[in-house]
Protein backbone atom coordinates (compact mmCIF):
# COMPACT_ATOMS: atom_id res chain seq x y z
CA UNK A 1 0.00 0.00 0.00
CA UNK A 2 2.79 2.43 0.89
CA UNK A 3 4.62 1.41 -2.27
CA UNK A 4 1.60 2.41 -4.39
CA UNK A 5 1.25 5.73 -2.55
CA UNK A 6 4.94 6.38 -3.06
CA UNK A 7 4.62 5.66 -6.80
CA UNK A 8 1.58 7.93 -7.15
CA UNK A 9 3.35 10.72 -5.27
CA UNK A 10 6.42 10.29 -7.43
CA UNK A 11 4.41 10.47 -10.65
CA UNK A 12 2.44 13.52 -9.48
CA UNK A 13 5.63 15.31 -8.46
CA UNK A 14 7.30 14.42 -11.76
CA UNK A 15 4.23 15.60 -13.68
CA UNK A 16 4.16 18.93 -11.87
CA UNK A 17 7.88 19.39 -12.50
CA UNK A 18 7.54 18.52 -16.20
CA UNK A 19 4.40 20.60 -16.76
CA UNK A 20 6.24 23.87 -17.37
CA UNK A 21 9.43 22.35 -18.77
CA UNK A 22 8.09 19.84 -21.29
CA UNK A 23 8.22 22.07 -24.39
CA UNK A 24 11.72 23.30 -23.59
CA UNK A 25 13.01 19.81 -22.86
CA UNK A 26 11.47 18.52 -26.11
CA UNK A 27 13.18 21.27 -28.12
CA UNK A 28 16.47 20.60 -26.37
CA UNK A 29 16.16 16.88 -27.09
CA UNK A 30 15.40 17.54 -30.78
CA UNK A 31 18.40 19.86 -31.14
CA UNK A 32 20.72 17.37 -29.44
CA UNK A 33 19.40 14.48 -31.51
CA UNK A 34 19.79 16.40 -34.78
CA UNK A 35 23.31 17.46 -33.80
CA UNK A 36 24.24 13.87 -33.02
CA UNK A 37 22.74 12.60 -36.31
CA UNK A 38 24.32 15.31 -38.52
CA UNK A 39 27.71 14.87 -36.91
CA UNK A 40 27.51 11.10 -37.31
CA UNK A 41 26.61 11.54 -40.97
CA UNK A 42 29.54 13.89 -41.46
CA UNK A 43 31.89 11.41 -39.79
CA UNK A 44 30.61 8.67 -42.11
CA UNK A 45 31.24 10.98 -45.09
CA UNK A 46 34.79 11.71 -43.87
CA UNK A 47 35.47 8.00 -43.42
CA UNK A 48 34.31 7.17 -46.96
CA UNK A 49 35.89 10.13 -48.71
CA UNK A 50 39.06 10.39 -46.68
CA UNK A 51 38.80 14.20 -46.68
CA UNK A 52 39.68 15.22 -43.09
CA UNK A 53 40.14 18.95 -43.73
CA UNK A 54 37.18 20.09 -41.63
CA UNK A 55 37.07 17.24 -39.12
CA UNK A 56 38.42 19.38 -36.27
CA UNK A 57 35.86 22.12 -36.98
CA UNK A 58 33.03 19.61 -37.03
CA UNK A 59 33.79 18.63 -33.43
CA UNK A 60 34.07 22.27 -32.38
CA UNK A 61 30.73 23.10 -34.05
CA UNK A 62 29.13 20.03 -32.48
CA UNK A 63 30.19 21.03 -28.97
CA UNK A 64 29.27 24.68 -29.54
CA UNK A 65 25.77 23.66 -30.58
CA UNK A 66 25.42 21.37 -27.56
CA UNK A 67 26.65 23.97 -25.06
CA UNK A 68 24.61 26.75 -26.70
CA UNK A 69 21.45 24.67 -26.63
CA UNK A 70 21.88 23.92 -22.91
CA UNK A 71 22.55 27.58 -22.14
CA UNK A 72 19.50 28.66 -24.15
CA UNK A 73 17.37 26.05 -22.41
CA UNK A 74 18.50 27.32 -19.03
CA UNK A 75 17.89 30.97 -19.93
CA UNK A 76 14.57 30.49 -21.70
CA UNK A 77 13.03 27.88 -19.41
CA UNK A 78 14.66 27.45 -16.02
CA UNK A 79 15.61 31.07 -15.41
CA UNK A 80 12.15 32.27 -16.48
CA UNK A 81 10.51 29.76 -14.12
CA UNK A 82 12.74 30.91 -11.26
CA UNK A 83 11.86 34.57 -11.83
CA UNK A 84 8.15 33.70 -11.98
CA UNK A 85 8.43 31.88 -8.67
CA UNK A 86 10.17 34.91 -7.14
CA UNK A 87 7.41 37.18 -8.44
CA UNK A 88 4.75 34.85 -7.06
CA UNK A 89 6.45 34.87 -3.65
CA UNK A 90 6.58 38.66 -3.67
CA UNK A 91 2.91 38.86 -4.66
CA UNK A 92 1.86 36.49 -1.89
CA UNK A 93 3.82 38.54 0.60
CA UNK A 94 2.20 41.75 -0.62
CA UNK A 95 -1.30 40.21 -0.63
CA UNK A 96 -0.77 38.91 2.89
CA UNK A 97 -0.52 42.52 4.02
CA UNK A 98 -3.56 43.17 6.26
CA UNK A 99 -4.23 46.64 4.81
CA UNK A 100 -7.15 46.68 2.43
CA UNK A 101 -8.82 43.49 3.64
CA UNK A 102 -12.08 45.20 4.60
CA UNK A 103 -11.36 45.72 8.30
CA UNK A 104 -9.48 49.01 8.07
CA UNK A 105 -12.42 50.85 9.70
CA UNK A 106 -11.89 48.72 12.83
CA UNK A 107 -8.13 49.26 12.91
CA UNK A 108 -8.51 53.03 12.78
CA UNK A 109 -10.90 53.25 15.74
CA UNK A 110 -9.50 54.34 19.07
CA UNK A 111 -11.70 51.95 21.04
CA UNK A 112 -14.11 49.24 19.96
CA UNK A 113 -17.58 49.25 21.48
CA UNK A 114 -19.05 46.17 23.13
CA UNK A 115 -22.70 45.12 22.82
CA UNK A 116 -23.52 46.82 26.11
CA UNK A 117 -21.84 50.07 25.01
CA UNK A 118 -23.90 50.09 21.81
CA UNK A 119 -27.15 49.56 23.80
CA UNK A 120 -26.29 52.39 26.17
CA UNK A 121 -25.52 54.78 23.31
CA UNK A 122 -28.64 53.85 21.30
CA UNK A 123 -31.34 52.46 23.61
CA UNK A 124 -34.14 52.97 21.08
CA UNK A 125 -32.84 50.27 18.69
CA UNK A 126 -35.07 47.23 19.23
CA UNK A 127 -32.83 44.49 17.87
CA UNK A 128 -29.93 45.41 20.17
CA UNK A 129 -31.88 45.19 23.42
CA UNK A 130 -31.10 42.35 25.80
CA UNK A 131 -34.10 40.14 26.44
Amino acid sequence: MFNQLFKIGLFVTLGLWLKHRLRGLACLLVVLLLTWIFHGEYLAYVERSGNTDYLFWSFIIKWLVIVTSFVLYYLLVEWRLATRQDLNKQQTISTADPVGDGFDFLRQKQQLDSKVDMIIKNPDRQHDKIQ
